[in-house]
């Protein structure tokens, strides 16, 4: 293809955790580090406490560098307008629950034709589902959030893919009711 693939990995990350860390390394080995960016916005209620600083802090813990806070995930132009809608192709990764909402966006298929975003076209890429446990749980924003404030550094990391007790404070401070 002449154009550009870029893949936008959107969330409320509620905390970003080891479960989105998989789909991020995946989408990074399809379509190249350097074409993947995370983002999320930086709205905070009772059921996602973190804001945009927060997020990006814990995203960094995973060497990820591409985050970018949006107004809008599934209309990510803070990251497109930085390339050529007539020469890119825009991709959006998500899950099984958000691809059914994502109506008018079409499928992506590795072969075959992709219009560039000028043409008003996006494109959204399901990613497998990806199951780990803690505890006998599903790893959820909601089990991560009810979880992590009082885990030990065994299950801390078992979430997160790695223990900082700076990180386990705020997530005390967030996530206590």
């Amino acid at each position: 293809e002449m154009y550009k693939t870029i893949v936008i990995y959107p969330g409320r990350f509620q905390p970003f955790g080891i479960h989105h860390f998989e789909n991020y390394k995946r989408l990074c080995t399809e379509f190249g580090v350097n074409n993947v960016f995370v983002c999320t916005s930086n709205h905070t209620n009772e059921n996602s406490p973190m804001d945009f600083i927060d997020k990006r802090r814990v995203i960094e813990k995973y060497g990820i560098q591409n985050v970018f806070q949006v107004k809008s995930p599934y209309c990510a132009t803070e990251i497109t307008s930085f390339f050529d809608p007539e020469k890119t192709v825009v991709v959006y990764a998500v899950g099984q629950k958000d691809s059914e909402r994502l109506n008018t966006f079409k499928p992506y298929k590795h072969s075959g034709f992709h219009a560039p975003c000028s043409t008003d076209i996006y494109y959204k890429y399901l990613m497998p589902h990806v199951s780990k446990q803690v505890n006998g749980q599903e790893i959820s924003g909601t089990v991560l959030r009810q979880l992590l404030p009082n885990a030990n550094q065994a299950e801390f990391k078992q979430m997160m893919g790695w223990y900082d007790i700076t990180f386990q404070q705020m997530f005390q401070r967030l996530f206590t009711e």
